[in-house]
Order: structure tokens, then sequence, then C-alpha cells
């Protein structure tokens, strides 16, 4: 403000102000001052009174007086520091416009040195793809001519060494064909080499397909003692002896079986326990003596031990077994002869002797005299009745049904021992319950009773029992009167899987009577289904009459 045009003025004009003030104020103390005096006239007490009050008024003017002057001087000063921020803030804007002008002008300078390198370096860069493409051109030019040239001369060398061994050959051929003698030998060895070829190939594949015979196991055979060609690629088992595929190869085509038979007993009654050990006394004794092996016949309800009987039977008596169901030989149609060939000469071949066991026997060897049967079903009857006309010292026929009297008589007649399997007694189905418990649920997380056993560390965690007591084991006893081995077997594997449903695999009372409700409610149902009702199953009778040489042993009603 000290530099603007009009600060002068404005100065003056605060004096003459300060003067007028001051003017006013002495002329007020000098009215005062003439009313004071005229006071005096009347009194010494008012004079003094009024003389204090011009005093107060006059003391209170000259503050005011200096407070207005202090005012006006702080206005001053506050302009004067206001109008110098002006300045320097628009000097500030000035520079900072003057630097953003000056960057603007360096970066459009740098782009502008940038775009001309740029299409220096294109110019130059095409320049010479130019040049290259141009040399490139009259080398390949150059190139082709000569290689022109090169195939031109390659050709007639060619050409004349074509005409020279042409000639060669015709010369060579027409002194040949000018030579009978040689011209015979030719005849002969090319006849002998090509006769030589195709019997190799015949002898080849005739000696292929018997070592796949003879190494393969027959496809209607489901389980089997013996070693199959598959088998000799499976891994070893963990602690399975040692044995070279050489070695196992030649174990197969002998019969034999590669490792030793691993089966568990099974749990039968009293007197099938004794036809068991009889069986399997006069098995061994027949193998020993040479002697032809008896046929057997089981029969009775499902899930009685039957097919265990037949494993067990091979266990004690040292001979391998091969298990078949009925019911896949109806879906081969007119091949069936032809597997049940393969099968029987397969069993021929075993060193140890084989124990063919079929079940459900009645599913193609069902009666003749009856309309249901289908030529290739009688054709399959027909081979098995030629098969087991005589009795055979390498293979043994066990046929298990649960439905004896549909079986054809002439199948009955080559049966020389009938067994009867019935439902478990009191004995049997302890052991079996106590077995198959153990199996599921007590020893469940141990390789106790499994054929495949599994690595420590992938074992299954124990089911906690503590809720069964012994009298609940009786109970579950008392329920399953009147049940199969199969179905005592499924019970068991029930309480497996709820005790499994269980956070932490515990089986409890309430679980184990909820089961049991169940099973009590499928029997019943069963039994409205008219399952397990056939009077020949039931009785343990064989409708048609038995052959005169067979010997009928068993629980027979």
């Amino acid at each position: 403000m000290a530099n603007s045009k009009y600060s002068g003025p404005l100065s003056e004009l605060y004096q003459e102000t300060i003067i007028t003030k001051s003017a006013e104020e002495a002329l007020m103390i000098d009215q005062q001052r003439v009313q004071m005096a005229a006071a005096d006239v009347q009194g010494i007490p008012r004079v003094h009174e009024q003389h204090r009050k011009s005093l107060e008024i006059g003391t209170e003017a000259y503050a005011q007086a200096l407070q207005r002057e202090n005012q006006l001087e702080e206005q001053h000063l506050q302009n004067r520091i206001a109008s110098e921020r002006a300045l320097a803030l628009e000097r500030l804007r000035r520079e900072e416009h003057s630097a953003q002008r000056q960057e603007d002008l360096r970066r459009r300078t740098l782009q502008h040195e940038q775009e001309l390198y740029r299409e220096t370096e294109m110019q130059k860069v095409a320049a010479e793809t130019q040049g290259r493409i141009m040399q490139e051109r009259v080398n390949e030019d150059l190139h082709r001519d000569l290689m022109l040239l090169e195939q031109r001369e390659r050709r007639e060398t060619e050409s004349k060494l074509m005409r020279q061994k042409i000639t060669d050959i015709a010369d060579e051929a027409f002194d040949f064909l000018s030579d009978p003698r040689r011209t015979t030998n030719l005849v002969v060895g090319v006849t002998a080499v090509l006769a030589l070829v195709f019997a190799t190939r015949a002898s080849m594949s005739v000696v292929s397909s018997v070592i796949v015979k003879r190494m393969n196991t027959p496809a209607l055979v489901r389980d089997s003692s013996r070693s199959s060609l598959l088998s000799l690629l499976k891994p070893r088992q963990e602690g399975a002896p040692k044995v070279s595929l050489l070695s196992r190869a030649l174990n197969t085509m002998r019969g034999q079986t590669a490792s030793p038979l691993s089966l568990t007993a099974p749990v039968l009654n009293e007197s099938e326990r004794e036809r068991l050990s009889v069986l399997s006394v006069a098995t061994r004794n027949s193998r020993k003596n040479a002697a032809p092996l008896r046929n057997v016949l089981l029969y009775g309800p499902p899930g009685t031990g039957k097919t265990m009987f037949a494993k067990d039977l091979a266990k004690n008596t040292g001979m391998d077994y091969a298990i078949i169901a009925g019911g896949d030989i109806l879906p081969l149609g007119g091949q069936a002869v032809t597997e049940l060939h393969d099968l029987f000469a397969w069993a021929d071949r075993s060193k140890k002797g084989t124990i063919i066991f079929i079940d459900e026997a009645e599913a193609f060897l069902r009666r003749r005299d009856t309309n249901t049967a289908s030529e290739d079903v009688r054709a399959a009857l027909n081979t098995t009745l030629a098969l087991t006309g005589e009795n055979s010292q390498r293979h043994m026929l066990i046929l298990a049904t649960n439905q004896p009297s549909q079986l054809d008589a002439a199948i009955l007649d080559r049966m020389d021992e009938l067994v009867h399997f019935d439902l478990p007694e009191e004995q049997a189905r302890r052991e079996i319950f106590d077995r198959y418990y153990r199996m599921y649920v007590t020893e469940a997380h141990t390789n106790n009773f499994r054929v495949q056993p599994i690595p420590k560390g992938k074992l299954p965690r124990p089911i906690d029992t503590s809720e069964i007591i012994p009298e609940m084991r009786e109970l579950m006893l008392a329920h399953l009167t009147g049940l199969s081995g199969r179905a005592i077997s499924k019970f068991c594997s029930t309480l497996q899987a709820r005790a499994y449903a269980t956070p932490g695999n515990k089986l409890t009372r309430a679980a184990v009577e909820e089961v049991l409700d169940h099973l009590n409610e499928q029997e019943g149902r069963k039994l409205d289904w008219g399952i397990g009702e056939e009077s020949d199953v039931a009785t343990g009778g064989v409708a048609a009459a038995p052959p005169a040489n067979a010997n009928s042993t068993g629980n027979t009603a």
C-alpha cells in the first residue's frame, strides 16, 4: 500500500483528520474552562465538580482518540501485509506458469527428437531390408540356375546308368533263361522259401493258441486257486515269497498253484463237518491210489456254506478248485459247448487235480422233459453229460443248487454223493456270528481277516463297542435264529456301517436295536414274498429218484 498511487492523499487526509479532532478537543476544553469560570461566580463546590467532570470527559476523549489512532495504524499495517502477500502470490504464480511453459517446451522438444530418431531408424531399416531383398533375389536367381544345371546333369547321368543297368539285366536274364538248370533251381528255391514262411506262420499260430489255452484261465471260471496268464503280470503282494516270472509261467503251464492256498475254514453243522471229513479222506485216498474221484451234489437253502464247503474240501485234499456260476453259461448260447470243453480240458491239466464247483447248477442242467429249455441249454446239458459220463482221476465235479428237483435225471445219476445243507444250528450260528462280528466290528481295524493287507497308516479307526454288553450279544444271537450264514454276515456288515456313520465310530445299543428291527421286518417281507418256501429246499428232498450207485447223506428230513 505504501507503493500505491493513493498513498500520499490518504496520508494528508489522515493528518488533517487528526488536526481537526485535536482542534475540536481544544475547543471543548476551552468551553469547559469558560463554564468553570462562570461557575466560580456561583460557588466553589460547583466549580470543582464541573472541573472534575471536564477532566474526566477530556481524559475519555483523549483515550478514544488514541484508540482510533491505534486502530488506523493496525488497519494500515494489515492492508500493507495483504498487499505484499498478494504481490508474492502473483509473483509465485507467474514463476510457476513460466516453469510449466518451459517443461512443456522441453517435453515437446524431446518428443520431436524421438519422432525424428524413429523415422530415421525406420528409413534406415527399410533401406537395409530393401537392399537385402534385392541381394537375396539376385542370389536366389543364381542358386536356381545352379540347381537347374546340377539337376540336368544328374538326370543325364542317371539316365545313362539306368540304360546301362537295363542292358546288363537283359543280357543276364537272357543268359539265365538260356540255361535250364539255373531256371529250375530258382523256381525250386522260391517255392521252398514261400512254403517255409507259410509253415512258420501256421505253426506259430498253433503254438501261441496252445500256450494261451494252457496258461490262461477259461472264461467261465469266476474264482480259482490256480494262476492264470494275467496273474503273472500282477505285482507281488507284501509278505509273499519272491518267485521269478519264468518260474510262475512254468508253474502255470504245468497246472501248479503259484502260491499256497489260504482259506478260512467254513463254519458248518456237526453233520456237515462229518461229511466234509469223510469226503476229504475219501478224496485224498482216491488221489493217492489213482482211483476215480466221486462227484458230489450239495443242495439246501442259499447262504448255508456250500461254496465254502467246496473250497475247504480242495484245501484239505490238496487239490485246485475252480468256481463256475451256472447263470454264466446261458448268455454264451452256442459258444457254451466250446467253453465247457475248454473248462474240463483246463481242469485235467492240473497235476494236483481240480474240483469243478458249479453254483446254481439248475440254471443250465435242468430237466429236459420241460419246454422251458432252449436248444443251446440242451446242447450245454448234453455236453456236460458227455464230459462226466465216467468218473475222472483228474477232476471232481461238485454241483450246488437250491432246487434239486429241477435237475435232469441224468445229472442226478452222475452224482455219487448227495449232501444236504441246512440252516445253521445254535452252535454253528454262534460260531458264524462270532467270526463275522470280529471281522466287521471288533477287529475291523486290523488285517486279521483281510485278503489284501492294508498298510498300518491307512487302516480305519477302531469301533467303540463299550455299550455292547454280553446280554446284548445274546439278544442279537436270539434274533438271528433261522437265518443263513450269509444273512448273519450281512447283519454284521450293517452294524459296521452304522458305527462308521457316527463321528466317533461308536456302536450304540439303540443302533443295534434299530438294525434288529429292520432285520425282522425284512425277513417278514421275504416270507410274504414266498422266498425260501420251496418244498424240496425246506425238506431237503430230491424230487428225481436218486441213482442206484449214490449214497444219500446229510440231514434229510
